[in-house]
């Protein structure tokens, strides 16, 4: 069985309940986690050193999320992305994790004062993957963090359609949102995905509360993508699917608790 988990966006306790529960309810052979495991939340260091930690326990699988690819332009001084745009716009939670310091004083601090906190885990970041496919007996998947670029161009080929501003920023799977917007199956794949979150730092209560994952249909009612987003790090929840080796799926998840 697969277990794929959406963004955590630094939410440490609302993860390891997720974790835990996969673990002790399913046979879990592989975690799949689509990216934006960072930011946003107020414990991004204990989470990457959580998920690092439990990489002798299963397989699992990283891919790359938007947010990564923020911290790594940033740390690594890469000049894919406007300096301010990570550490000042959304990245100012992760580095007062990574610096054990109050978010007012992270505010502060220049990039040649954030980076050595991060350059022990940038092998780990650098790892992640932009999509991984499996196929079960009934049904492909591909699990990205957002969805592909071009509709019509399989997913070896989507980095070549780009232009050369978007090949700086590997656009592909990294920020498209238009998975929601497909009307037919993308080259007979389901694509499970997160980045798009079903609820936002505006959502009510009830909003919260009923925050479940966004499964699209064709006309024929054929599944063409699911967005398991379900904005943990907005109060919302974090939600897996489980997937067996038939291709059937439920999905186990847990109210923001951090």
């Amino acid at each position: 069985m697969l277990a794929v988990v959406g963004d955590i966006h630094g939410c440490i306790t609302t993860l390891k309940k997720l974790y835990y529960t996969c673990k002790d309810k399913y046979l879990i052979h592989r975690f799949i986690f689509l990216g934006d495991i960072i930011d946003r939340g107020m414990h991004s260091k204990e989470v990457v050193e959580f998920l690092m930690d439990r990489q002798g326990e299963t397989l699992m699988t990283f891919l790359k999320g938007n947010h990564e690819d923020l911290l790594i332009n940033a740390v690594e001084n890469q000049g894919r992305y406007p300096d301010f745009v990570w550490h000042e716009r959304v990245g100012l939670n992760t580095v007062a994790s990574f610096m054990d310091i109050p978010v007012e004083e992270a505010a502060t601090k220049s990039h040649w004062e954030i980076a050595p906190y991060f350059l022990p885990f940038m092998e780990f970041f650098n790892s992640f993957q932009e999509y991984y496919v499996e196929e079960t007996k009934k049904c492909k998947f591909l699990f990205s963090h957002a969805g592909p670029a071009f509709h019509n161009i399989p997913p070896q080929k989507q980095y070549e359609m780009c232009t050369e501003e978007e090949k700086r920023r590997h656009y592909p799977f990294l920020w498209h949102k238009h998975t929601r917007d497909f009307k037919t199956k993308y080259y007979d794949y389901i694509l499970v995905n997160g980045h798009d979150a079903v609820v936002n730092k505006n959502s009510t209560k009830e909003e919260l509360h009923r925050a479940v994952p966004s499964i699209y249909k064709d006309a024929d009612n054929e599944v063409i993508s699911i967005n398991i987003d379900t904005g943990c790090c907005y109060g919302g929840k974090l939600t897996a699917m489980i997937i067996d080796d038939e291709g059937k799926y439920t999905f186990e998840s847990f109210p923001w608790e951090d």
